[in-house]
């Protein structure tokens, strides 16, 4: 989908839902080093379907990998999946994408599970 540029700092939410994934969630190892840079993440695009999928800065040598595969649900009971990408040392995108109706909010950090 495409996405829209914005430049806000990570939400509480956002940031809340990336350290579980972060922490449980890996499918490259621990990634506890990625932690301390949570709370300094920017926010610069979203995308454009009304998902909470956002694009982090990131070094413009990035080349992102998968970091964490997950899956949640929304308060309203709306399941999805969350991906993490970044690189060895950034965050580069936190994607929520729909499994069976569209997703609008991100998930409760309750509701996650490592795929």
């Amino acid at each position: 989908m495409p996405r829209s540029s914005v430049n806000r700092p990570i939400s509480a939410a956002e940031a809340e839902v990336l350290t579980w994934m972060l922490r449980h969630a890996s499918v490259r190892g621990p990634l506890a080093h990625l932690e301390p840079t949570v709370p300094a993440l920017r926010v610069v695009r979203h995308c454009e379907c009304g998902c909470p999928t956002v694009d982090f800065a990131a070094p413009s040598d990035a080349d992102p990998m998968l970091l964490c595969d997950g899956l949640g649900a929304s308060e309203d009971g709306v399941r999805m999946g969350v991906l993490v990408f970044g690189t060895d040392n950034a965050i580069t995108c936190l994607e929520v994408y729909q499994l069976d109706r569209p997703v609008r909010s991100l998930p409760t950090v309750t509701s996650l599970e490592p795929c």
